[in-house]
């Protein structure tokens, strides 16, 4: 039934958190079971009773999933926060892990324990397009003096999509400009965009400047490094 979706929600929503057991955080706002408030803002009463009342089924799910013979879905976000929670050390000198602005925070927090290892953590900030199912920024977990370098010159594709995709970044305020490959050409139709960035495409984003020598930021130390695209 229609409370047993909630409960399923609610256990994937902690499968994606670094919380130990699921219990009524975890259980999702639900809409006209409470009435708004004079300004139009939620208020909670009764979401939060109902997320205490489920509380013994979240327990009861979870613990279902976490048996050979349950009989729950077992989906990829439970095996991987049943394995997490077991503490795993992972046994190598060091981690690549790509696409760092997409991590849960169960991930995110499993790659932090490996403080044995060097970890390389490659993202790229303005591309995180799972927010809406609990993703977080992992990059800024390694703001703490790991070395950074700006990896902006791609072999992609040329001037003119580095220019569109530049004008993105402005408006994002990115603190880098794309550089492109040379000597390639696309043709971009833009003919259903709004004004304002076709204004910004057509005057075109001035050449960035270089990174110089990125290479030579990084060391042999053991350390966390953080790389974003």
């Amino acid at each position: 039934g229609y409370l047993a979706g909630v409960v399923n929600r609610a256990i994937s929503v902690f499968c994606n958190t670094d919380d130990p057991t699921p219990t009524r955080r975890h259980v999702a706002y639900i809409e006209g079971i409470d009435m708004p408030a004079a300004d139009g803002s939620r208020t909670y009463a009764n979401n939060r009773a109902l997320a205490q009342a489920l509380e013994p089924a979240l327990r009861k799910a979870w613990a279902d999933i976490q048996r050979l013979d349950g009989t729950l879905r077992f989906t990829h976000d439970a095996y991987l926060a049943i394995w997490a929670l077991s503490a795993p050390r992972i046994e190598t000198d060091y981690l690549l892990w790509d696409e760092a602005q997409d991590a849960s925070a169960r991930m995110t927090a499993l790659v932090v324990e490996q403080d044995h290892a060097q970890v390389v953590a490659v993202g790229d900030r303005y591309q995180q397009l799972y927010e809406w199912r609990g993703s977080i920024d992992a990059l800024d977990q390694f703001d703490d003096g790991g070395n950074r370098v700006w990896l902006t010159w791609s072999f992609r594709f040329g001037p003119e999509i580095a220019a569109r995709a530049n004008a993105e970044l402005r408006l994002l305020a990115a603190p880098f400009s794309l550089m492109e490959k040379p000597h390639v050409h696309f043709i971009l139709d833009i003919s259903r965009e709004d004004a304002v960035r076709r204004e910004l495409i057509e005057k075109r984003i001035e050449p960035p400047t270089r990174i110089q020598n990125p290479i030579e930021e990084t060391n042999t130390r053991k350390h966390h490094r953080v790389v974003t695209q």
